[in-house]
């Protein structure tokens, strides 16, 4: 497992950051809670210009309350920049960097996690059904 000092890295996705967001909770505390390591949130550079795409395109409200949970998550994320190949999604550059570096996967989105849990990488969610964040795989200490 690849640790950045005594952390483990959880890369967000877009999907879980807007189900965050318009559900209440508090994605960093949730996940820092259900992991039970210290860990790093990290935040492509990539996802943000997909989050500023897709928040071009949502009501008003709801930019808001996003917008404002984005600030919040980025004051509490690294955000670093992953170079793309011409062409991989967000997706694609999300999951290769959680490859990479070894670390969790926060992502609502289904395929993605499909694909996540295909090569061996961990996933967090959230469940609606149960209103909390939820954890498949992991790696050993």
């Amino acid at each position: 497992m690849f640790f950045i000092g005594n952390y483990v890295p959880v890369f967000l996705d877009t999907s879980i950051i807007i189900h965050a967001a318009l559900s209440g909770i508090d994605l960093i505390e949730e996940i820092a809670t259900v992991i039970q390591r210290k860990c790093i949130f990290v935040l492509l550079t990539n996802v943000l210009e997909e989050l500023h795409s897709i928040l071009s395109r949502c009501y008003i409200y709801r930019r808001r309350v996003i917008e404002k949970f984005l600030k919040y998550t980025m004051l509490r994320s690294a955000i670093i920049c992953i170079r793309s190949y011409p062409s991989e999604t967000t997706d694609d550059i999300v999951l290769r960097a959680a490859i990479t570096l070894k670390g969790y996967l926060a992502s609502d989105d289904k395929e993605l996690r499909r694909r996540a849990k295909i090569l061996g990488v961990p996933i967090i969610f959230f469940s609606s059904k149960y209103r909390r964040v939820m954890v498949i795989g992991g790696y050993e200490i």
